[in-house]
């Protein structure tokens, strides 16, 4: 019976990350959209994607580009804690 359910909740953790993943790609895309408009615009294609890779470590951002990058990482982590999630209880599951 224990073995059923933690089977199932590791299904239902495993398929709801999928959708987090989802949102957090889609936050990640605004944010370099957002950050190119607001912070991109004089440089050149070579050097706004070299930046681009570091911008959301950047302390220097417009608030519209802080907020997309605390959602992005509440994304973030959210995925990778229902990926852990899912790995304990797919261990503990193999260890019974």
């Amino acid at each position: 019976m224990l073995q059923t359910i933690l089977s199932v909740l590791t299904n239902i953790l495993f398929f709801a990350a999928i959708p987090v993943f989802v949102f957090g790609a889609y936050q990640q895309h605004k944010f370099f959209e957002e950050w190119r408009e607001d912070h991109a615009q004089s440089l050149d294609w070579f050097t706004r994607g070299q930046r681009s890779v570091v911008a959301v470590l950047s302390n220097k951002l417009s608030d519209r580009c802080r907020d997309r990058r605390r959602k992005l990482f509440t994304a973030v982590a959210t995925f990778l804690g229902l990926i852990l999630v899912v790995g304990l209880l797919s261990a503990f599951q193999r260890s019974q």
